[in-house]
């Protein structure tokens, strides 16, 4: 089965705290990097690993990939991090999802099934411990909107 799992760190979660996270912008909470740790991969295989990633511009970009791939064959999502860490694309072909990450020069290919799952447990899974590890996001109209987006994509 198909995973991706994150991480903050204890040194970073107590860091971020201190941000006024109920006044954060869109384009703040999108970015804001928490130096997460996202690993991609199977029970029996890593398949990428990003760290120091902006970990909401992950799951927008899952996102906007999930909502193409029940749209449209033959879609590709690029996700770019504004650091310059990493450029990921996802692109679906007629059974499968391809995922590449340009910098690592990693591509890896897993069934669309297991894509899906993997991204809305994923997204499911941010938007639980991102609640609880900063409750002051309840309070950001913006999150809240951002939130309904990706769940209403995926």
């Amino acid at each position: 089965m198909f995973r991706i799992d994150f991480s903050i760190p204890e040194k970073t979660f107590l860091l971020e705290k201190s941000r006024k996270l109920e006044i954060m912008d869109i384009e703040d909470i999108t970015y804001w990097c928490f130096l997460a740790q996202i690993h991609f991969k199977t029970p029996s295989q890593s398949l990428l690993l990003l760290t120091e990633a902006s970990l909401f511009q992950i799951v927008d970009g899952l996102s906007v990939a999930m909502k193409k791939i029940s749209t449209e064959n033959g879609s590709q999502t690029l996700i770019d991090d504004r650091y310059g860490g990493f450029i990921m694309y996802i692109e679906k072909t007629e059974e499968l999802i391809l995922i590449s990450e340009e910098f690592k020069r990693i591509m890896f290919q897993i069934p669309i099934k297991d894509f899906i799952e993997g991204v809305k447990d994923f997204i499911s899974s941010v938007i639980i411990q991102t609640k609880i590890l900063f409750p002051n996001l309840n309070l950001n109209q913006n999150y809240i909107n951002a939130v309904k987006n990706w769940e209403t994509e995926t």
